[in-house]
């Protein structure tokens, strides 16, 4: 009987300290998950039933490490990520990257402007196009100003790359609606901005704990 308890407790000793490996190695940074176009997809838009630069300009701030999922019929559609140029003409003359497997995810690794389009004939000139920007998650302690005043008006997008406006031509209508803004530094005095590592340091705390109990359970049992 008392072999059998040792048995048991060194299978949940083991299991604890897998768990404790595991969380060790899981990135509490992930993301989240964000469906193209609501319930409708990734389509050509047709009878108001999507808009996708409204869909787009209606997102909460995209963060790096947020994810795209376009759900689409294969053969029918594509997703086609481009340069700013090919998104303007609605080609895809030198794509950055192509998918066709009806249910695509796109991770969103780096800030900066991400376009995205359909290549099938005329599903890009109607409609089936949208830009979004990504900037790095609000925790993280904005990026000092430059000395000189001529900076770069828009955090996120690639260099050199102006933000379109509404004088721009047919495809400004894809420019998102709210400009991005980065929260002023807390002051020296005020209160200190939320370690988002602390709940994940706690967790490891509490599962190391109990694989070192499950440990001595199995010694002492």
């Amino acid at each position: 009987m008392k072999m059998l308890r040792r048995s048991a407790g060194a299978v949940l000793a083991l299991s604890n300290f897998l768990l404790v490996m595991v969380a060790g190695l899981v990135d509490n940074k992930r993301g989240e998950v964000f469906a193209v176009g609501g319930a409708a997809g990734w389509r050509v838009p047709q009878s108001g039933k999507v808009n996708y630069t409204e869909w787009a300009s209606m997102l909460s701030t995209l963060n790096v490490g947020d994810t795209l999922l376009f759900t689409y019929p294969t053969g029918e559609h594509n997703v086609v990520q481009v340069g700013e140029e090919d998104f303007g003409r609605c080609k895809a003359i030198s794509p950055i990257a192509t998918y066709t497997d009806g249910q695509t995810l796109v991770n969103l690794p780096k800030e900066g402007r991400y376009h995205f389009m359909c290549s099938f004939p005329r599903h890009c000139l109607l409609g089936q196009k949208f830009m979004v920007d990504v900037v790095v998650p609000s925790f993280r302690a904005p990026a000092p100003a430059p000395l000189s005043g001529n900076s770069d008006p828009h955090i996120g997008g690639p260099k050199n790359s102006p933000m379109p406006n509404a004088a721009s031509g047919p495809d400004s209508a894809f420019a998102p609606v709210a400009s991005l803004s980065i929260s002023p530094a807390p002051s020296a005095f005020g209160p200190s901005a939320p370690n988002p590592d602390n709940s994940a340091r706690a967790m490891r705390v509490r599962v190391l704990a109990l694989a070192v109990f499950s440990l001595m359970s199995f010694f002492f049992i």
